[in-house]
């Protein structure tokens, strides 16, 4: 028996001596994990965005089919008194003939019981009724609606989408209905041909990950032997690393490698610090200011690849894009400058320096620096003083109130029509406790400003008319900046129609009086 125990003992110290998995082996399978793992995740997100972006889009399209399909009802003079067979068959037989155009959908119309009226594609008799259908209950209630589920009819998963019909002044629905095959997404090999060129990526990402990884720890096995005999008293063995740089240092400078590394992790800790807070003023400077620059830096790097692709030898072509270029350029500035300005003009206990001015010397000041704009539209400029013997003066800073009045009439000058005109009028005038106050109208004669919007005009980067603003360069900013300059005087601006109920805008303001 002891010969037999000691028979077995060296085979049981070799299992209990195992040998430890290598680095590479470690590195290989921690990277190969992580690798798949985060590109499983990608597929399965980017799989799951394509398939509800291609849901939305098919949606969209039922909802616009249904709506071009109510027009057709509604001009097919079904809503001409006839009586409830009458209609009902008439609405079954346009639905098909509708539908007989392009069979990729059905179309079907349910009366508010739930029965089916008209049917693109199967017997009426043989339907069930509808009325517990969602998208069904949703259109009965005025409310547009879809739903994804498995087709009693079809046996297989469409997408309904329903909307409210009207008809003799009866309530009822029309819905459209498309198989989820037919969807972009399900009906193409969109998802077979992500998920390859995916997988495809992850292959390629694995394979160049392994071969660098080999080759940075090849040299690790030499940096051993060297510690081996540094450990035993050695200190002339020269490992033979040549590559990478970093392993040759270390194996140049082991005998010191305690001091070099402890001096490398602060180093190293310093830089991250640095690159996390440069990095962090980076992302508070992109998103304070892409917002509003996106779209003039956007339209002049446009111009600039066109142009760079070979559009710069036609010289027509080319004098054109960098005359647009140049007025983004000038658009880009206007913003910074208005938003510096409002910016000035918002910050907390902001205050101005004020003297007597006469009210005549700032608005010929203003019309003068307009008249030329103003000619280029044949626009006439008027003011005019009540009374008329009357010189008035207020208590304000000139440069601010030329630039509130400027911007007003400015508006009015680059968005009224050729021939239009423009007519200031300055009154003295009480409040209501007795104060003086002086009136500041300035109306013109073009298209005006809708009430809706009359409230709205001077908040920051709103526009009555987005494509017309845009068209001649404005920022947005300009009555913003004139709703503060005239608050910081103490005093009040609105915007309004005409009193004479002609087309035009129509500014008041209203300012302490001396």
């Amino acid at each position: 028996m002891v010969w037999d125990i000691d028979l077995w003992r060296p085979l049981n110290q070799v299992k209990n001596k195992r040998q430890p998995l290598s680095t590479p082996f470690y590195l290989f399978l921690i990277n190969g994990l992580t690798l798949c793992g985060g590109f499983i995740f990608f597929i399965i997100i980017s799989l799951h965005t394509l398939e509800q972006t291609a849901i939305t889009q098919t949606i969209e399209n039922l909802r616009t089919f249904a709506y071009a399909i109510e027009q057709v009802i509604q001009n097919h003079q079904l809503t001409q008194e006839q009586n409830q067979e009458i209609l009902y068959q008439s609405i079954d037989k346009l639905v098909r003939e509708t539908a007989a155009h392009d069979t990729g959908f059905r179309i079907t119309v349910i009366n508010s019981q739930g029965t089916v009226v008209g049917d693109s594609d199967a017997q009426l008799a043989s339907l069930e009724n509808h009325l517990n259908r969602h998208e069904v209950q949703e259109a009965l209630a005025g409310r547009e609606a879809f739903d994804i589920r498995e087709s009693s009819v079809y046996k297989e998963v469409q997408i309904y989408y329903a909307i409210p019909l009207n008809l003799q002044n009866k309530p009822f629905v029309l819905r459209l209905a498309i198989p989820m095959k037919r969807n972009v997404f399900f009906s193409s090999n969109v998802r077979q041909d992500s998920i390859f060129s995916m997988v495809l990526v992850l292959s390629t990402i694995l394979i160049v990950t392994f071969v660098i990884a080999a080759k940075i720890l090849r040299p690790l096995n030499e940096l051993k032997e060297t510690a081996r005999h540094y450990e035993e008293g050695n200190f002339d063995y020269k490992p033979a690393v040549h590559s990478p740089r970093e392993f040759q240092e270390l194996a140049e400078n082991l005998d010191s490698m305690g001091k070099t590394i402890q001096q490398n992790i602060l180093d190293l800790s310093q830089s991250r610090d640095e690159l996390k807070r440069l990095e962090r003023v980076r992302k508070d400077f992109v998103a304070n200011v892409s917002h509003e620059l996106k779209t003039p830096v956007t339209a002049i790097t446009g111009f600039i690849e066109t142009l760079q692709d070979g559009a710069i030898q036609d010289q027509e072509t080319a004098n054109y894009f960098l005359e647009i270029m140049a007025q983004q350029s000038y658009r880009l500035n206007n913003i910074i400058d208005d938003l510096l300005a409002l910016s000035r003009l918002e910050q907390a206990g902001a205050k101005i320096e004020t003297q007597p001015v006469n009210v005549v010397d700032i608005i010929t000041d203003v019309l003068a620096g307009q008249s030329f704009l103003a000619q280029s539209k044949s626009i006439s400029m008027t003011y005019n003083i009540l009374p008329a013997t009357e010189v008035i003066h207020l208590t304000a800073n000139p440069g601010l109130m030329s630039q509130a009045l400027g911007n007003i009439v400015n508006n009015s000058v680059k968005y009224c029509p050729a021939g239009s005109q423009l007519h200031i009028q300055v009154q003295k005038m009480q409040s209501e406790e007795g104060a003086p106050l002086v009136q500041i109208v300035i109306e013109d004669t073009g298209h005006g400003i809708p009430e809706q919007y009359q409230q709205r005009i001077f908040e920051r980067f709103f526009r009555v008319d987005k494509g017309r603003s845009r068209d001649t360069g404005g920022t947005g900013l300009g009555l913003s900046i004139v709703h503060h300059i005239i608050q910081l005087h103490g005093g009040k601006i609105r915007a309004c129609n005409r009193t004479d109920s002609e087309p035009g805008a129509r500014f008041e303001i209203e300012l302490p009086g001396v």
